[in-house]
């Protein structure tokens, strides 16, 4: 029997939801095989006890992630996948499956329901015309969306995970009952408020600090995580490409290792070239793979006989990310806009609901 890997644990810290409003969760991941190595799905989650924040009592309950990526990463998964031996390795997307353009919509100014006929006010006037009820996603993002007390606030997590969960909108879409039509920009803005939370694999933990991390994600659950998610899901992987408390999400889409050989003391040198992908910095109807530039990460890992990992660690003066996420799906958490459901965003830009 094959051993288990140590418990992790994954402690989450969700955006503001309302001013002295927040969550801290906290995930037990079950043991797994080790010819798996990356945990994936909780067994038993603590609970969050209720906490009385401003006047408001909300008990928590852990955020669960979901159980078909158990099975998709127990299926036809080869013993041999994270050993590590000298040579050369690549692996990329294809194209149809890497992320495409969309901007990050900061919270400063909030241009998602702010101005003329934002995409959101397009949204509620739809849903208010199909439902008789008027969403008012617009007061929330203005109310909630809008705080700009950090400068790099903003919406990049949705792009990430919209650029991944969903094809490209492309063209204009027209629609009859409101007689105007969406702009790519529009689309790209409702999917990505639409999936500012999503059903994630995530890996590492968040840094509150302002004081950088240098182990964490640590190196060896760094170089797994990009085989997993490359290699075997075909997915991109998101990461925060920073180690103190600032976020701002980037996306991997191809890794190429150059790994040494074995020194006397297990120990190989590990240079990971990556195709990382970035949102775009400006406000337009650009379609395409998303902007690129491929960033070199070095570390080391340390292995047995076989090749197995046993540890590992960034070089030093390497700045390592902070944390890296899979999206898989949709799902709804505490700080994503709450009057947005994904179901009438899918049937606006695509007719039909693509995630029930």
């Amino acid at each position: 029997m094959a051993e288990s890997t140590d418990i992790q644990f994954v402690t989450l810290q969700e955006d503001i939801f309302k001013a002295g409003l927040w969550n801290s969760q906290r995930l037990q991941f079950d043991a797994i095989p080790a010819e798996l190595l990356v945990p994936q799905l909780p067994r038993q989650s603590e609970k969050v006890v209720a906490q009385k924040i401003s006047e408001i009592t909300l008990p928590w309950d852990s955020v669960l992630i979901a159980a078909h990526a158990f099975r998709i990463a127990t299926k036809n998964v080869s013993k041999n996948l994270y050993l590590v031996l000298p040579g050369k390795y690549k692996e990329e997307l294809p194209k149809e499956n890497r992320p495409w353009r969309g901007y990050w919509y900061p919270y400063k100014d909030a241009p998602l329901a702010a101005g003329s006929n934002p995409p959101l006010s397009l949204y509620d006037q739809w849903v208010n015309l199909k439902t008789g009820v008027n969403p008012k996603s617009v007061d929330w993002e203005l109310e909630i969306h809008s705080l700009d007390d950090v400068e790099w606030g903003g919406h990049c997590n949705g792009w990430a995970a919209a650029s991944i969960l969903y094809p490209e909108p492309k063209k204009p879409v027209y629609l009859p009952e409101l007689g105007v039509s969406l702009s790519v920009w529009d689309q790209k803005g409702l999917l990505n408020e639409a999936s500012y939370c999503a059903n994630w694999l995530f890996y590492g933990s968040r840094n509150n600090s302002r004081q950088p991390d240098f182990t964490d994600i640590s190196a060896e659950l760094f170089h797994k995580a990009l085989i997993y998610s490359i290699k075997v899901l075909r997915r991109p992987i998101a990461y925060d490409r920073y180690n103190d408390d600032k976020v701002d999400n980037y996306v991997i889409s191809r890794y190429e290792f150059k790994i040494s050989k074995k020194n006397n003391e297990g120990r190989v040198s590990v240079r990971a070239r990556l195709k990382v992908h970035v949102y775009d910095r400006d406000i337009d109807n650009k379609v395409g793979e998303a902007r690129s530039f491929e960033p070199y990460f070095d570390y080391y890992l340390w292995t047995d006989d076989q090749g197995n990992i046993l540890k590992g660690e960034w070089k030093r003066g390497e700045s390592n990310p902070d944390f890296v996420w899979i999206p898989l799906n949709q799902m709804k958490c505490r700080g994503e806009n709450p009057r947005v459901e994904h179901q009438f965003v899918e049937q606006m830009l695509f007719g039909e609901v693509l995630n029930p």
